[in-house]
This record gives C-alpha cells, structure tokens and sequence, in this order.
C-alpha cells in the first residue's frame, strides 16, 4: 500500500537523445561571431582595472577578473572593456547557454510581454499572469521532450539550485514518511 501511494505521489522523467550536429558544420545564429578571441592588452586591461577600481568604491569587486563589455560580446565570445576577446566556457555560471546577444532573445526583449514580465517580476506560484499558460504552452512545452508534461521555469541558476534541493528535501520527505518511520 504504501508503496504505491509513493509511486502515485512521484512524477515520471522523461529522456531523450541530443541531436548530433555534423562534424565541422557553423550556425548562423550568430552572424557577427568571429570564431576567434584577439587578446590586445595584458589581462586585466588599463580599462578594466580603472573601471574596476571605481566600481571598488561602491561595492566590493575583489573577485573581479574583468570589466565586460556586454555590446561587443556574442555568441561563445566575451569581450571586456579593452577590446580584448576570449572564448568564454563559463558563460556567467552557465545561466546564457544561448550566448550572448542572442538575436531571437534581443528581438524577443523588445515585446510588451517582456517589459511587463521584467517591471513587474510576478511569482508565478502565487498570481501567474493571464497569459502565463499560453506562454509555457508556446515556449517550453511546445519543445518539451515527450513525456514531460510540467516545467518549472527560473530565471538563475541560484534559483534552479534551490529549487532542486528542495525537491530533494520533498522527496526524502516521501521515502521517510512510507518507508522509514
């Protein structure tokens, strides 16, 4: 019996295959991408340590290893302040996976629903917007794998952490109730 109500209380994973890309084939996504990294200056540059430096004197930026300039970066490349140029495998703690200035996201962050999404930062668990439905039914499960039938979109990988904690911790709650006490 208990059993059975814990299979019933978890939900189903879904998988599926990663699609292969040919080998030595490029993307247009990024058309202004240059598939190279020109480093000009000594790193840190001359302006990313003077900007660094004013930045010091309101908050503190001891971890800082460049100032970014954010126009200038694309796709996989990370430009800072001097010009300099560098493949970025970090990605901001992986929280771009798309790169930056991903066009579709540039052109996208240009809507109404966007700006109102970004003002107004609803919590979606307690008052989701009157077209919250239509837009996971037309962003994340329109290319959901099969199988998957709920998401849970956030906008940080600190948030995405948490929340796997806490369904750990939701989870172990589970097995402890049925199966441990």
């Amino acid at each position: 019996m208990r059993s059975t109500r814990l299979l019933q209380s978890t939900r189903a994973y879904s998988t599926f295959k990663v699609p292969t890309i040919p080998k030595g084939a490029r993307t247009n996504i990024f058309p202004n991408e240059k598939y190279e990294a020109p480093v000009i200056t000594q790193q840190p540059g001359p302006k990313s340590k003077e900007l660094n430096q004013k930045l010091n004197t309101v908050q503190d930026l001891r971890t800082v290893h460049f100032v970014t300039d954010y126009e200038k970066s694309s796709g996989n490349y990370i430009a800072d302040a001097d010009g300099n140029v560098y493949l970025d495998t970090f990605m901001q703690i992986s929280s771009i996976p798309l790169g930056y200035n991903h066009p579709k996201l540039l052109e996208a962050a240009k809507s109404d629903l966007w700006a109102r999404t970004i003002v107004n930062r609803p919590a979606v668990g307690i008052n989701p917007s009157s077209e919250y439905y239509d837009t996971l039914m037309n962003s994340y499960m329109r290319v959901a794998p099969k199988g998957l039938t709920q998401v849970q979109p956030l906008s940080t990988g600190s948030e995405a952490i948490e929340n796997a904690f806490k369904a750990a911790f939701m989870f172990y709650q589970q097995v402890y109730y049925y199966y441990l006490r």
